[in-house]
């Protein structure tokens, strides 16, 4: 799969990149899939995650790592574009979040959804996995309007680059990268700490869930539903 994945690459740049993208893109991916192959039997990296679940509840889960990557991005965001290399392992970090958050959102829909038929008798699992796809295009669509907003405060004029065009970083004004680098540091950071607040006023933990857990299976007893593992 590391020469299709290369190839494919190769060909798409060969179609509509510069030359820089030809080589160093096409190196990139050629590096990222010798990685992958090299880490392919540390399968209890993706173990992580239920590990975490039966040590911590996901309300814990989700306020440690957004916090974890606002503290990563606003340092990232002190040293500055300048020391790109020092800001690489803080980059790295303020990622961890959106694995966290993205498996504890879905395991969080079915707890909501347990609580809907514990207090009113009926789930409606269609309704949870349409808002779950509704809420993830609305951030996906404030993310770029951001990043928009961002190009307009920065006066980036947009227009000059294109397929055949690769900006020049070195060539653009020190108000223009700091607004970018701004993207994927800080305004993440205020991000992820705003992502905390909702989280402390989620209830469905502890004694309260087992609670529910344990009078919802007696009313699915009473109508006749089983459930096994």
């Amino acid at each position: 799969y590391i020469v299709g994945v290369t190839l494919g690459c190769l060909l798409a740049n060969l179609l509509g990149s510069t030359v820089i993208d030809v080589v160093f893109g096409t190196l990139a991916t050629l590096l990222a899939a010798l990685c992958t192959r090299r880490l392919r039997e540390k399968f209890w990296l993706a173990a992580l995650m239920p590990v975490l679940f039966k040590k911590f509840n996901y309300k814990q889960i989700i306020i440690a790592t957004s916090l974890l990557g606002a503290v990563s991005s606003l340092i990232m965001w002190c040293i500055g574009y300048q020391h790109f290399w020092a800001c690489v392992p803080f980059l790295v970090l303020s990622c961890v979040p959106c694995g966290a958050i993205n498996v504890c959102a879905f395991a969080m829909i079915g707890d909501c959804l347990d609580y809907m038929e514990w207090k009113t008798g009926t789930r409606l699992t269609g309704m949870g996995s349409a808002i779950q796809s509704f809420v993830t295009k609305l951030g996906a669509a404030l993310s770029t309007s951001f990043i928009i907003l961002m190009y307009i405060i920065v006066d980036l004029d947009v227009g000059s680059i294109n397929a055949s065009v690769t900006a020049n970083p070195l060539m653009m004004s020190h108000g223009v990268r700091g607004g970018i680098f701004s993207v994927v540091s800080l305004i993440p950071a205020i991000s992820l700490l705003v992502c905390t607040i909702p989280m402390f006023f989620y209830n469905l933990t502890g004694d309260f869930r087992e609670k529910m857990e344990t009078e919802l299976a007696a009313q699915r007893e009473k109508k006749g539903i089983t459930i096994t593992d």
